[in-house]
């Protein structure tokens, strides 16, 4: 086992059972320091827990190893009060970070509240449901009975914030003539540059009395933490999302959990009528049975073409001209000599998705293949050249997923994004971090939607097996990011396997959740 066990910073177990072991046998420590490292890599691949209920299903050959031979009686005897960096369940069943099961406490038992008082809803859905109408509708509602309502609208991300305010729009609802705009959660809770500590808490609340969150889905555990800890004792909180979609980057699965723990209740709306794909309802069935973990059959359907990834001798053959081929309207545009803002109109026209950032069908890989065949100078700055950016930059209003061109700007070779309609240029030296994106992960994705995508997954079966990033809410995403055609490059059973494999994070939330609730 001690092989294995050089990928973790083995720092915390040591320093548990150091310092938290009084009055313990030698096995017990050495069960503690087991218990302790197997935590600790939980919390480092995304979980907010260990649960000896579930664990042998999440497939971590490492936890197996930990956890060998120990059960939850085994806990109850050495996770007491005095580990203080460790929170067990009186059963055993669970173990936390200290830190982790203050937030599991602490955001249930905000959320019960709120719920028990209806300052809680959720509303849930597949794209094109009509979640932001929906939310819209509420937002005026609340409006007229309190004209004086206090409303902030938020996302996980600039993208998102945006998203919400265009669909807004779309839904016939003037946000701006309230004065209302789209916030990162971030700026909103005052989360500036590399400090993690919110300027709004407790003590120095959120001046709202209705705050609406988009793309719930992609909340972590601390940042709903921070988050419900700003809320003003009196105010409601809309949650919009599709709990169906990838869960958060950061720890947790928070409103998969929340949907679950309060599933049937009336702070929540499940909508299932989706108008998005009414044109192409061939994507609407496929991304349907892939929430069951199906795969029908797709020979017949013309919105979803399926190719086949036959080996990597083969990797270059079909799918990177049609990545080329999808690309074409850049140069066309250019030739035209389309102003930026046209130009920038049609980036929704076509993109490719990954699953993988590294690797031969990988992001990096694709991108740089890809600039190849398009030409692309020595100095990496061309004009065509799609960017995205990776950092959020509030001085530029430039946010993390924000996806722009290099383009001819007066003679200037300038990053060009589209902002409320107009094109805003950006030098090459102001330009915060960013990177190629005629190729992005399908996390990056999230809460965008194209006219055609090209998703390219793996070609080898058993690797697709053993990657915990092929799952069934990576397949649904991808696919629900398309609104009139896909094509799907894949190996043989690769999509089989990923539609079987559903994202299990071990997590206190849903558990607790149920516990308060009873």
């Amino acid at each position: 086992m001690a092989e294995s066990l050089q990928i973790l910073d083995g720092s915390f177990s040591e320093w548990v059972v150091g310092n938290f072991s009084d009055g313990l046998e030698k096995k017990d420590c050495a069960l503690l320091q087991r218990i302790a490292e197997a935590v600790s890599f939980s919390v480092s691949i995304k979980h907010t827990c260990l649960d000896f209920s579930v664990y042998k299903d999440i497939g971590e050959p490492l936890l197996l190893e930990l956890l060998s031979g120990i059960k939850p009686k085994d806990v109850q005897r050495i996770i007491t009060p005095a580990v203080k960096p460790l929170v067990a369940s009186e059963d055993g069943s669970r173990v936390w970070l200290q830190k982790y099961y203050l937030f599991d406490q602490c955001v249930a038992q905000k959320l019960q509240v709120m719920r028990n008082e209806g300052r809680l809803q959720i509303i849930t859905g597949g794209p094109g449901t009509g979640k932001t109408y929906t939310a819209s509708q509420y937002i005026q509602e609340e409006l007229e009975k309190n004209p004086k309502c206090l409303v902030q609208l938020a996302a996980p991300t600039g993208k998102a914030a945006n998203n919400m305010m265009n669909a807004l729009a779309r839904s016939k609802f003037d946000a701006a003539a309230y004065g209302l705009k789209g916030l990162t959660l971030h700026s909103l809770l005052g989360m500036h540059g590399r400090s993690s500590k919110p300027r709004h808490n407790k003590n120095y609340p959120l001046a709202c009395d209705l705050l609406v969150v988009d793309e719930a889905s992609m909340i972590d555990l601390p940042m709903m933490y921070r988050l419900l800890a700003a809320m003003p004792p009196h105010a409601k909180l809309l949650l919009l999302g599709d709990k169906d979609q990838l869960a958060s980057v950061e720890a947790g699965s928070v409103l998969a959990d929340i949907c679950c723990a309060f599933d049937g209740d009336n702070c929540m709306t499940l909508l299932q009528e989706s108008r998005r794909f009414k044109d192409s309802p061939e994507i609407g069935k496929l991304a349907a049975a892939l929430n069951v973990g199906c795969v029908p059959d797709m020979t017949a359907n013309q919105s979803v073409i399926y190719h086949s990834l036959v080996d990597g001798s083969n990797q270059h053959a079909g799918w990177l001209e049609q990545a080329l081929a999808g690309y074409r309207w850049i140069a066309a545009a250019i030739k035209k000599k389309e102003k930026p803002e046209e130009i920038l109109q049609q980036q929704t026209k076509f993109q490719v998705l990954c699953a993988l950032r590294e690797g031969r069908f990988g992001v990096a890989g694709i991108n740089r293949l890809i600039a190849e065949k398009l030409g692309v100078k020595s100095d990496g700055w061309y004009i065509g050249k799609l960017v995205i950016v990776m950092q959020n930059d509030h001085q530029r209003k430039l946010y993390n997923g924000d996806v722009g061109m290099v383009l001819d700007f007066n003679g200037d070779k300038r990053a060009c994004f589209l902002v409320n309609g107009e094109a805003k240029a950006i030098s090459r030296s102001q330009m915060p971090e960013y990177e190629t994106c005629y190729a992005i992960t399908v996390h990056k994705s999230q809460g965008s939607e194209y006219n055609h995508v090209m998703i390219v997954l793996h070609d080898d079966a058993s690797a697709a097996r053993a990657n915990p990033v092929l799952t069934r809410e990576l397949i649904y995403t991808a696919v629900t990011r398309a609104k009139s055609k896909i094509d799907l490059w894949t190996g043989d059973g690769v999509l089989d396997i990923s539609a079987k494999k559903t994202t299990q994070r071990m997590s206190g939330l849903r558990h607790t959740l149920c516990l308060i609730g009873k």
